[in-house]
């Protein structure tokens, strides 16, 4: 099957699907994109099998048909699972799933569909401008298709590099720190939102300042790597602080929502 002849579904949220589409876009594959409300996807166990009921019989049938899928879904968790165990049911059999990490490990999501062997982790952050992928490999990995996504994302443009197999992988968990100290900051008036930032584009040459980062990413992806990592570790300096969760509650998430540590117009 030549590259152009690939099937591949991107699934998940709105702003991160987005991320990859852009990369995926100028390579001519056939893709079909594929954003849930996941308040549309609160379903009990027993209604795993009637996932349909939030998609169209055409875009399930190209899930269920594709080769090669992103799930960019990251919080909550019963969200996660129930969208892993209906595309587990549903999916071809070898066409390995790459899930997004930022929330909870690739080994942890593959227990939720009896340890399926195709299930790699990555992370889709910044997708469309990193020129590498991290991609964690579970414990329950099958090698032979591990190896055949390294060459389909070598040949898709991207170089990569495998990770241990951590909630956030290396780059999410890195910035979600910088931010979640940025906001512990404001939280306790060191100084205002645009200093801090200034501070660190002047003084580390960063291009944007981590709380600008923040809103750019969206809050709620920082708080899901934040809590995700937490719960794993339990460490202190994963607890998300304080204005970083209200900012959640209130779905002051960032650009997306016009308003996150700034205000952003219409």
């Amino acid at each position: 099957m030549s590259m152009t002849d690939k099937k591949v579904v991107v699934i998940g949220h709105t702003a991160l699907n987005d991320r990859v589409m852009e990369w995926l876009t100028p390579l001519e594959l056939e893709v079909t994109c594929v954003s849930i409300d996941q308040l549309q996807l609160r379903i009990t166990d027993q209604e795993v099998m009637n996932v349909e009921h939030i998609l169209d019989h055409k875009t399930a049938t190209k899930i269920t048909q594709s080769d090669f899928i992103f799930d960019t879904l990251t919080g909550p968790t019963e969200t996660k699972r129930q969208m892993i165990k209906w595309l587990m049911l549903h999916k071809q059999e070898q066409a390995p799933l790459l899930t997004s990490i930022l929330h909870h490990t690739a080994t942890e999501i593959s227990s939720w569909a009896e340890h399926a062997p195709e299930i790699i982790g990555f992370h889709p952050l910044h997708f469309e401008r990193l020129k590498m992928i991290e991609l964690a490999p579970s414990l329950q990995h099958d090698p032979a298709i591990l190896g055949g996504v390294q060459c389909q994302l070598t040949e898709w443009g991207k170089k990569v590099q495998l990770i241990q197999d951590q909630v956030g992988g290396v780059f999410p968990r890195s910035i979600a720190l910088l931010i979640n100290e940025a906001s512990y900051a404001l939280q306790e008036k060191v100084t205002t939102a645009e200093s801090i930032d200034l501070a660190m584009k002047k003084g580390t040459h960063y291009p944007l300042g981590p709380l600008e980062w923040g809103d750019q990413i969206g809050l709620d992806h920082i708080h899901w790597i934040l809590e995700g990592l937490f719960r794993e570790l339990g460490d202190e300096r994963y607890r998300s602080s304080a204005s970083l969760k209200k900012k959640v509650y209130a779905q002051q998430i960032g650009i997306v929502a016009g308003r996150g540590f700034y205000e952003y117009g219409a």
